[in-house]
């Protein structure tokens, strides 16, 4: 047995080592598997028949023993370099020579990957890499600049619902027509709950708010039972005091378009939309007269409705709490019509009431529970969640 180009290898008869080739060798006859070896060389393995008193003779051919590669980076990216030679860029898969190599994968800002393998033939080494950001590389990435916040968003918020410029119902604006001496006009106020979610591709947001307002308001109407107004003077008896209650409550919905600016540790931000709301309304009169007959009277209405379009919008602060997660503080704004649909029915069947006395009846007539442009304006505080 003998290697072709004369190659130091060792015999393996049958897996056991016999020596060095070339070598000469009785053996009993039946058949063999012959196969040569070395450190970085090997032979394929040859069946060999022996009959009694043959001689056979047996040449193996020997290669370079390979061993196989694998390499594979977490995110797909990094210079792959075996013995400094680059062989790939995010993976490597391939065969190497037996032997040790140095297995080292790069990228630029984080720190290098590097190992030492020893490869036999056959093997097959698989690594898995995950390469560590530079220190430096961190420090510049929450310098001057912030991480890009595109991503799911969400919020919620909490506040007043004001009405500096009143609901324009009967007692702010026709207090002459209810033939009343004087009236007390009283500016609607309520709560607001609010909740927005939305996508956002810094530094704009697209989003859809939802929310319930409420607000209510107190106006009064005074009659001194003498002068009445010149549109309406024959109300003016009995003297009394007319004191209403006018609440309402109603949803909200719209589409607005949210803006974000980062100053210092702070953000700001603003939404803008258009939308819709539905809103019900309802009212308690309460009479007392003043003329000492201790008369009185309640009327409650039923509820009246309406539908109408609005525009929003908010500006606020936000603090944050967390990497996703900020307490927002600002002013929200809301703008819709009531037209004329928020007014009552009349009455005619309703009766100052007192303790031995015949009743008297009281003009009930329609009352505008709000009436044209409704402008709600309030503080609020909330939380936002994400990007």
């Amino acid at each position: 047995m003998r290697e072709k180009a004369g190659q130091a290898i060792r015999v393996l008869i049958d897996g056991i080592d016999r020596g060095p080739a070339p070598l000469t060798i009785d053996l009993p006859p039946r058949s063999y598997e012959v196969r040569g070896i070395a450190s970085t060389l090997v032979a394929a393995p040859q069946k060999v028949s022996l009959e009694k008193g043959a001689t056979e003779q047996v040449v193996l051919e020997a290669v370079t023993a390979m061993a196989r590669v694998e390499v594979r980076t977490s995110d797909g990216t990094g210079k792959i370099l075996v013995d400094g030679r680059p062989v790939g860029t995010g993976s490597f898969d391939g065969e190497l020579p037996v032997g040790e190599y140095v297995l080292r994968v790069e990228r630029e800002g984080f720190e290098p990957f590097e190992k030492t393998v020893r490869l036999g033939y056959g093997q097959v080494i698989v690594e898995s890499v995950t390469l560590e950001q530079r220190a430096e590389a961190n420090v510049a990435a929450v310098g001057p600049s912030h991480r890009v916040r595109d991503g799911w968003y969400g919020g919620m918020q909490l506040g007043l619902t004001l009405m500096p410029a009143g609901s324009d119902n009967s007692l702010d604006t026709g207090c002459d027509s209810l033939g009343a001496t004087s009236c007390d006009a009283s500016k609607p106020w309520g709560m607001g709950i609010l909740g927005y979610a939305g996508y956002a591709l810094e530094p704009l947001g697209f989003e859809l708010m939802f929310g319930v307002l409420g607000d209510q308001s107190k106006p009064v109407a005074h009659f001194d039972g003498v002068h009445g107004s010149s549109i309406n003077p024959l109300v003016a008896q009995p003297a009394r005091d007319e004191e209403f209650r006018i609440y309402r409550a109603g949803a909200l919905g719209a589409v607005r378009v949210r803006g974000n600016v980062d100053v210092s540790s702070v953000r700001l931000s603003a939404a803008l939309g258009a939308g819709i709301s539905w809103k019900t309304m309802g009212m308690k009169r309460k009479v007392n007269t003043t003329d000492g007959t201790n008369g009185t009277n309640e009327f409650v209405p039923d509820n009246v409705s309406y539908w109408s379009p609005g525009v929003t919008l908010d500006v606020g602060v936000q603090v944050p709490l967390g990497e996703t997660t900020t307490l927002a503080a600002g002013a929200w704004f809301w703008a819709e019509t009531a037209r004329d649909a928020a007014r009552t029915a009349p009455a005619s069947n309703q009766v100052i009431a007192a303790d031995g006395q015949i009743p008297r009846p009281i003009a009930t007539p329609s009352y505008d529970l709000a009436n044209g442009d409704q402008l709600y304006v309030g503080p609020y505080l909330g939380m936002q969640f994400g990007p």
